[in-house]
């Protein structure tokens, strides 16, 4: 995303470069000799009008905002919608059929938009398919229909939220481009009055002023504060004395690559969220001194589940999975009912085992994100020597 080439708000170059063209009208004799002319004068009005039309930032995150918000409206409704479907199917063929994950509705609290629509198209498949023996439990053919007709409108928003973020690329490209070319024509500008009436005029040298030396920061702004991810928003409170901020992002869990997505003046901005994984955030805040030490924060959509899990030398292991800050084992007597016996940030727990057969699990977590579990993992004591 390209960046504006001034150290102050937007609307405030807009503010000087108004002051500006009506000192040059003013001073259109004095300036003449410089090439600057009334023609030009209206062509720099013109410009400064149109900059100033162009939508800012802040309305069109609005608009992508509000498109993002719709679209998992309508991803919540067909949650709550599959949800009776699952309720319908589990107390049929009983709560460990493998027909829920056919469906793909396992886990299906926190499955996003892109999930979703495959999690539609084969629950459509497997509830048509059993429709008759299912007809007990409640359900119709209208509302096996129904999952479709949501999933169209779901395609038809995120299509929505896809547009908004094409629009807001190109919309905050063409502004920042518009504001750079009308600063460099307002310096421009400047020049010429200040050589005009530089030990002539003080009063009429300070109109072409555009920085107060006064009031230049020495120092860069502060690290910005309270900076959080909520659905699809990153946030944070303003730094005291910056004028923009930047806002980059990494899907890298090793965080060794970085894309800037945002430089401006908002406290907010829409993220691209991953479908899977996770995401990074990083904010730095900006003056005419410089960045602040950059805050970060990070948001976390689905973790990978671990694998090979395996018992040997007294301890359990399995495989560290890409996301993951901790990691649940639960143990079993029977395969059924079962107990959560280790919660740490490993990949390995010691183990006694006890006589009998026991089955473990293992699933990965980042605060309220799990993986599905493992394979289970059968170890009868006897033989090992428990």
């Amino acid at each position: 995303m390209p960046t504006f080439s001034f150290s102050m708000s937007a609307e405030q170059m807009i503010a000087k470069a108004r002051s500006v063209k009506s000192a040059l009208e003013r001073d259109l004799t004095e300036l003449a000799p410089y090439g600057v002319t009334m023609q030009e004068i209206t062509a720099f009005n013109t410009q400064i009008d149109d900059a100033d039309a162009l939508p800012n930032d802040d309305i069109l995150q609005w608009y992508w905002t509000e498109a993002i918000a719709a679209r998992d409206a309508k991803a919540a409704e067909i949650r709550t919608l599959l949800g009776g479907m699952v309720a319908r199917v589990e107390n049929k063929y009983g709560v460990r059929t493998s027909l829920i994950k056919v469906m793909r509705c396992n886990d299906l609290a926190r499955k996003n938009a892109e999930a979703l629509k495959e999690t539609c198209q084969n629950s459509i498949v497997v509830l048509t398919e059993r429709l008759a023996e299912l007809a007990s439990e409640g359900l119709t053919q209208a509302m096996i229909d129904s999952i479709g007709v949501l999933r169209d409108e779901l395609l038809v928003l995120m299509d929505d939220v896809t547009e908004k973020v094409r629009v807001r690329t190109e919309g905050t490209v063409t502004r920042t481009d518009a504001l750079n070319a009308l600063y460099l024509k307002l310096v421009g500008y400047c020049k010429y009055g200040k050589l005009v009436w530089e030990k002539v005029n003080e009063s009429k040298y300070a109109d072409y002023v555009i920085y107060d030396e006064g009031n230049v920061p020495q120092t860069p702004p502060a690290a910005v504060e309270n900076l959080m991810i909520v659905n699809s928003i990153v946030s944070w409170f303003p730094s005291p004395t910056a004028t923009s901020y930047r806002v980059a992002i990494s899907v890298e869990p090793s965080q060794s690559v970085w894309e800037q997505i945002y430089s401006g003046e908002s406290t907010q901005v829409p993220v691209p969220l991953p479908q899977t994984g996770g995401i990074f955030v990083r904010v730095q805040a900006y003056n005419d001194a410089g960045l602040s030490d950059p805050s970060f924060t990070q948001k976390v959509i689905s973790l990978g589940t671990p694998s090979n899990l395996s018992y040997g030398s007294g301890e359990l292991s399995w495989s560290l999975v890409d996301w993951a800050n901790g990691y649940y084992v639960e143990e079993s007597s029977n395969g059924s009912d079962w107990t959560e016996i280790w919660n740490q940030n490993t990949n390995s727990m010691p183990l006694t085992l006890q006589s009998g057969t026991w089955y473990y699990r293992v699933r990965a977590g980042f605060g309220g994100v799990y993986s599905g579990y493992s394979d289970v993992l059968e170890i009868d004591g006897n033989q090992v020597g428990g």
